[in-house]
């Protein structure tokens, strides 16, 4: 059993972790201790964690659209204030991912606090936002608008807690999302500093990525990179599509380059005319050549690919987290069937 509770039951004026035996004062407080202790009336046999959320931070809504509202609107980041109480947070991609680590990981009980590692200010983080979305300035609103706004609610966001997840990294956890600069950059693009195309060409087998047009629905894909003597990088993509009695199998022929001697892992492919799109190499077994993960300059494209049909499973488990630590969302990693 999953509990899910807040960091509003710690007191707002010391620095705290799942090891702190005092709680805090007020509704907040009441509140959490009053959940938390019904949530341990669960059966002795039932694993029970109990997890404190901080914050939880997605562009796509909730606590961060309603920040970002005024700002776009204004061009005006407005902290709340005084601005130096603690703001804990935790990005909702870290939070899923700590939920599926505690289902898969048996040996998890008992509480967990969900927040990032990073201690920020009020101030700090609103400032922060504002830069990264090209706010004029920074300033603090009084606390009474928010405690009009919200009420008993708004005491989490005016006294705040400096809450570290001590328990959750002590249990192996890594955050994709550790701090606000990672937060507010989006995606990390940076590829490989080295690279040695002799070793690269030849067959790759696609272990896993995220569907695309261009690939959907294939089964079996291939990629064979055959250096040219120009310099340029004959490429061949195949794959089938299950069908009875047959399979149907296409091949697509197009080719690669490398536009900048200094970025060797941002390479160019086109298999139309002078249309080019971006391949980058993000990660690769530097050692034997046996595995890379690709990207490109957007979110839209992620692979894994081997040089063999499979690949073992910590091979995949440490390329799925250098994803993630990049920032990449690989719940839509598709895993590709070979043959």
């Amino acid at each position: 059993m999953i509990s899910a509770s807040a960091v509003g039951y710690y007191p707002s004026e010391a620095e705290v972790d799942e090891y702190t035996r005092t709680r805090g004062e007020g509704f907040l407080s009441d509140l959490c201790y009053a959940w938390e202790k019904e949530a341990k009336h669960c059966p002795e046999p039932t694993r029970l964690v109990i997890t404190r959320f901080g914050v939880v931070l997605s562009l796509d809504g909730g606590a961060m659209q309603q920040m970002l509202r005024p700002l776009q609107a204004t061009k005006i980041a407005t902290a709340i204030g005084p601005g130096t109480q603690a703001f804990p947070w935790i990005s909702i991609r870290d939070l899923c991912r700590a939920m599926e680590f505690f289902i898969t990981h048996e040996e998890t009980h008992g509480v967990y606090n969900l927040v990032a590692p990073q201690q920020i200010s009020q101030y700090a983080f609103t400032r922060a936002m504002g830069k990264a979305y090209r706010a004029w300035t920074t300033m603090v609103a009084p606390q009474r608008i928010f405690r009009i706004l919200y009420g008993e609610a708004a005491s989490f966001l005016t006294a705040g807690q400096r809450v570290r997840p001590t328990r959750l990294t002590e249990a192996g956890f890594h955050f994709s999302i550790p701090n606000v600069g990672r937060l507010f950059r989006g995606t990390d693009h940076s590829t490989v500093t080295s690279l040695d195309l002799h070793r690269y060409m030849g067959l790759w087998y696609e272990i896993a990525r995220y569907e695309n047009r261009f690939e959907y629905g294939l089964v079996d894909v291939t990629a064979t990179y055959t250096l040219r003597p120009d310099g340029m990088i004959r490429v061949e993509n195949r794959g089938c599509k299950r069908n009875s009695p047959y399979d149907i199998c296409k091949t697509a022929n197009g080719h690669a380059k490398i536009p900048d001697p200094a970025q060797p892992g941002k390479l160019k492919v086109s298999f139309f005319l002078s249309f080019y799109s971006d391949y980058y190499v993000l990660e690769l077994d530097e050692e034997n050549y046996n595995y890379a993960l690709i990207g490109s300059s957007t979110d839209k494209y992620l692979w894994i690919l081997s040089r063999t049909p499979q690949l073992p499973e910590e091979i995949k488990k440490k390329l799925v987290t250098a994803a993630e630590r990049r920032g990449y969302d690989t719940s839509q990693l598709k895993w590709i069937e070979q043959l």
